[in-house]
Protein backbone atom coordinates (compact mmCIF):
# COMPACT_ATOMS: atom_id res chain seq x y z
CA UNK A 1 0.00 0.00 0.00
CA UNK A 2 1.10 3.42 -0.89
CA UNK A 3 2.08 5.80 2.05
CA UNK A 4 0.12 9.21 2.02
CA UNK A 5 1.02 12.73 3.83
CA UNK A 6 -1.33 15.55 4.24
CA UNK A 7 0.75 18.58 5.33
CA UNK A 8 -1.66 22.09 6.17
CA UNK A 9 -1.85 24.28 8.71
CA UNK A 10 -3.88 26.64 10.33
CA UNK A 11 -4.00 29.64 13.45
CA UNK A 12 -6.54 30.87 15.47
CA UNK A 13 -5.76 33.41 18.00
CA UNK A 14 -6.79 36.15 19.33
CA UNK A 15 -5.97 37.89 16.56
CA UNK A 16 -7.80 35.87 13.92
CA UNK A 17 -8.02 32.68 11.93
CA UNK A 18 -5.61 32.08 9.67
CA UNK A 19 -1.99 32.05 9.97
CA UNK A 20 -1.87 34.69 6.98
CA UNK A 21 -4.02 37.07 9.19
CA UNK A 22 -2.38 36.20 12.21
CA UNK A 23 1.10 37.35 10.62
CA UNK A 24 0.11 40.33 8.77
CA UNK A 25 -1.45 41.60 12.37
CA UNK A 26 1.64 40.43 13.99
CA UNK A 27 3.65 42.99 11.36
CA UNK A 28 1.93 45.17 12.26
CA UNK A 29 2.67 45.04 15.65
CA UNK A 30 -0.63 44.29 16.84
CA UNK A 31 -1.18 42.23 19.99
CA UNK A 32 -4.32 39.65 20.84
CA UNK A 33 -3.11 40.65 24.33
CA UNK A 34 -5.59 42.26 26.42
CA UNK A 35 -6.90 43.24 29.98
CA UNK A 36 -9.47 40.91 30.97
CA UNK A 37 -11.40 40.81 34.07
CA UNK A 38 -12.28 37.28 34.85
CA UNK A 39 -13.08 37.02 38.35
CA UNK A 40 -12.91 32.65 38.23
CA UNK A 41 -9.04 33.03 37.83
CA UNK A 42 -8.10 35.94 39.85
CA UNK A 43 -9.72 39.30 42.01
CA UNK A 44 -7.23 41.44 39.85
CA UNK A 45 -7.45 41.66 36.00
CA UNK A 46 -5.54 39.38 33.76
CA UNK A 47 -3.62 40.30 30.92
CA UNK A 48 -4.24 37.51 28.37
CA UNK A 49 -5.16 36.41 24.51
CA UNK A 50 -8.82 34.83 24.62
CA UNK A 51 -10.57 33.83 21.67
CA UNK A 52 -13.68 34.14 22.13
CA UNK A 53 -16.61 31.80 20.82
CA UNK A 54 -18.11 34.02 18.47
CA UNK A 55 -14.61 34.24 16.97
CA UNK A 56 -14.43 30.55 16.19
CA UNK A 57 -17.33 31.08 14.06
CA UNK A 58 -18.74 27.57 14.82
CA UNK A 59 -21.74 25.90 15.83
CA UNK A 60 -21.32 23.65 18.61
CA UNK A 61 -22.88 21.69 21.22
CA UNK A 62 -21.99 23.06 24.95
CA UNK A 63 -21.03 19.48 25.36
CA UNK A 64 -17.63 20.36 24.51
CA UNK A 65 -15.21 22.50 26.26
CA UNK A 66 -13.73 25.76 25.02
CA UNK A 67 -10.37 24.10 24.05
CA UNK A 68 -12.11 21.05 22.00
CA UNK A 69 -13.88 23.55 20.20
CA UNK A 70 -10.91 25.79 19.57
CA UNK A 71 -8.82 22.98 17.92
CA UNK A 72 -12.10 22.10 16.09
CA UNK A 73 -12.29 25.41 14.52
CA UNK A 74 -8.19 25.15 13.66
CA UNK A 75 -8.68 21.73 12.04
CA UNK A 76 -11.78 22.87 10.05
CA UNK A 77 -9.28 25.77 8.54
CA UNK A 78 -6.83 23.86 8.11
CA UNK A 79 -8.95 21.48 6.33
CA UNK A 80 -10.47 24.25 3.96
CA UNK A 81 -7.25 25.92 3.12
CA UNK A 82 -6.14 22.18 1.56
CA UNK A 83 -6.76 20.53 -1.43
CA UNK A 84 -8.27 17.26 -0.12
CA UNK A 85 -11.56 16.53 -1.40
Amino acid sequence: MKKTAVASFNIVSALGSGADVNFDQMLKGISGVREHHLPDIDAQPVWVSLVTETQLGLSLPESYSHYEKLLIASIKGAQDNSSLN
